[in-house]
């Protein structure tokens, strides 16, 4: 892996990175000599299905308070907080949501069987979350249309999420633990405790609801693809005018 990328960086006029973490190791862990961009992973606007026609379909209720956990399912990901989070509140907080697969990676080993072998038996003695399971792209306008909040509790570092992004493209509010601190708001973030994902989920539906919806609509703003493919565009134009390189960008 360490030539792999080594003699990637020796050789290319440019190396194009997520994050500047990524970038950082490519220069002091593979030496790369080459300049390094920073192209991130774009939003986009994504419009949720009807809020009534969405808690019908998934079979939600009209009033609910709906908390939706969305991704695959990893330790790593914070639903142990999450749940230990949710126990906290009053029993009648709301409907919590958890949807999403397995890692492929990971799936059939022992530790992984073992874990979430005790996250369903845990879940199942809870009736106000409910688990999903795998969501296909076609239901997820309906499942993000239902949900009031959607809630991150990660714990260890993402410096890259799709799932962010996602939230963010179909306009939700959103909270997210503090490995994701200088991602977004600072109203958005919350340290990965059950302690303090309890208080930050009360004081979401206690008034902090559209402060979060204003944040994440901000993100999807400032976060556009159309930023990231106006930057590829001419980091692209520069190679050419850099190497002579025939012009094939229109």
């Amino acid at each position: 892996m360490f030539l792999y990328y080594f003699l990637l960086g020796l050789i290319a006029h440019v190396l194009i990175a997520q994050d500047e973490v990524f970038a950082e190791t490519l220069k002091l862990q593979y030496r790369a000599v080459a300049k390094v961009e920073i192209i991130r992973i774009g939003t986009e606007i994504s419009i949720p299905a009807p809020r009534a026609e969405s808690r019908d379909r998934w079979k939600f209720g009209r009033n609910d308070r709906v908390v939706l956990f969305f991704g695959t399912l990893d330790w790593r990901k914070g639903i142990d907080v999450l749940i230990d989070a949710w126990v906290r509140l009053p029993g009648e907080f709301g409907l919590l949501i958890i949807g999403g697969g397995t890692p492929p990676r990971v799936r059939n080993t022992p530790e992984y069987r073992s874990w979430r072998g005790h996250l369903e038996t845990r879940v199942a003695g809870i009736d106000s979350i409910q688990c999903i399971g795998f969501v296909q792209d076609s239901d997820l306008a309906t499942l993000f249309g239902a949900a009031d909040i959607v809630v991150l509790p990660y714990i260890v570092p993402q410096r890259v999420s799709a799932v962010f992004n996602q939230a963010a493209s179909f306009g939700v509010p959103m909270i997210a633990s503090s490995v994701f601190q200088g991602r977004g708001d600072p109203v958005m973030f919350f340290d990965p405790t059950p302690s303090a994902l309890a208080l930050k989920l009360q004081r979401a539906f206690d008034g902090e609801m559209d402060e979060l919806l204003e944040a994440s609509l901000t993100f999807r703003r400032e976060n556009s693809w159309e930023y990231s493919a106006l930057k590829l565009l001419i980091i692209y134009r520069n190679l050419i005018a850099q190497t002579g390189a025939p012009n094939m960008v229109g």
